[in-house]
């Protein structure tokens, strides 16, 4: 009995070292490892698309962002074109350490297509500030930016056209209130005219016997 005591207490120090391990090294190896999958996708990529506010997704259908709105937000696409401006953009992503498997569901404000002439190879989503999702693509949940990553790209995006995230936030807070303003403009509308509804008869009674 000691002996397979010993021989079982040895299995589990030693599976619980190995998950030890992997819990430390998964997280740090990650962005090395998406980083690689990302480059290696756009090795032969020349133009991106940059759409700022993607409430419509590729395949068209609308999103859980815009479902219930009576109309769609598209946003505008800048483009930017040579392969030395995609190698540039790329350069500017560095990932911190992440947990697989970690997806927020929001849209984020801007989709960055990442195009090989007319074929469109990655898109990545940049969202809550230092996050970066590749939709579609073989990464698993979101990856973490580095606080200097996120200024290097904005940095970036900024100087090749597209709106600073300042621009972008009075944008997004003035299509919020046309949406409330146009919400309101319905309800009131709807509303019941009590002048329609009334029969023309006294709504007052008499109380019990005089």
């Amino acid at each position: 009995m000691p002996t397979r005591l010993k021989m079982r207490t040895k299995v589990f120090l030693g599976v619980g070292a190995v998950g030890a391990i992997l819990i430390v090294l998964v997280p740090v190896l990650t962005p090395w490892i998406r980083m690689n999958e990302l480059r290696s996708a756009c090795a032969s990529t020349d133009r991106m698309v940059i759409d700022v506010f993607p409430f419509k997704n590729a395949s068209g259908s609308r999103t859980e962002v815009d479902r219930l709105q009576p109309y769609q937000f598209i946003g505008r696409d800048y483009e930017i074109k040579g392969r030395e401006k995609v190698v540039e953009f790329l350069d500017t992503i560095q990932l911190a350490p992440t947990i697989p498997g970690v997806m927020c569901r929001c849209l984020g404000e801007l989709s960055i297509e990442i195009y090989s002439g007319e074929t469109r190879v990655a898109v990545l989503r940049p969202k809550n500030d230092d996050e970066i999702a590749w939709w579609k693509g073989p990464w698993s949940g979101d990856s973490n930016m580095t606080t200097t990553s996120v200024e290097r790209m904005t940095d970036f995006l900024t100087r090749n056209g597209c709106p600073t995230p300042a621009e972008r936030s009075a944008e997004l807070a003035d299509y919020h209130a046309e949406i409330l303003r146009e919400a309101r403009e319905y309800l009131s509308k709807s509303e019941p005219d009590d002048a329609d509804n009334s029969d023309g008869s006294d709504s007052t009674s008499e109380g019990p016997g005089k």
